[in-house]
Order: C-alpha cells, then sequence, then structure tokens
C-alpha cells in the first residue's frame, strides 16, 4: 500500500471525507477538515509513521500532495 492510499483509508475511514474528495491536489478545507481535525489527523498520521508531525507545520500545507511529500520524504530519510 503506498503513502497516498494509507493516507486516503485514514481520510475516509478515521474523518469521513468522502473518497471522491480526495485528492493529491485537494485542500484540507475542501475535504471539510477544520484546523481542529487537521491537528487531530496530524497526530494520527505521527501515530501511523512513527515520526512526529508537527502540527504548525501540517496545517501550513498548501494540499493533499504537500502532505503525501512530506511524509515521503520523512519515510526515506529513517
Amino acid at each position: 500500500m503506498t503513502v497516498y492510499e494509507r493516507v486516503e483509508a485514514m481520510l475516509t475511514k478515521a474523518f469521513g471525507v468522502e473518497p471522491k474528495a480526495v485528492s493529491r491536489e485537494a485542500t484540507f478545507d475542501e475535504m471539510d477538515l477544520d484546523s481542529l481535525a487537521q491537528v487531530e489527523f496530524s497526530e494520527v498520521l505521527s501515530e501511523r509513521f512513527g515520526f512526529e508531525l508537527d502540527a504548525e507545520k501540517f496545517i501550513t500545507l498548501e494540499n493533499l500532495g504537500e502532505l503525501i511529500d512530506l511524509i515521503e520524504a520523512r519515510v526515506a530519510s529513517v
């Protein structure tokens, strides 16, 4: 399973995001993730991928693609 597929599954199952709303270009607002949900999501991602994902950095990301790129870079460096 790719990083994208894992993140997509988390968004749809744990946060109730519609699968059709999930894409690399989608913003967190477009996926109806408010700032609190974004912080919660960053914590879930940190647990699942085994590294600290700073919530402040997370909320500055433009879209899901930037998040995927960040995770892939961190996973590759571990």
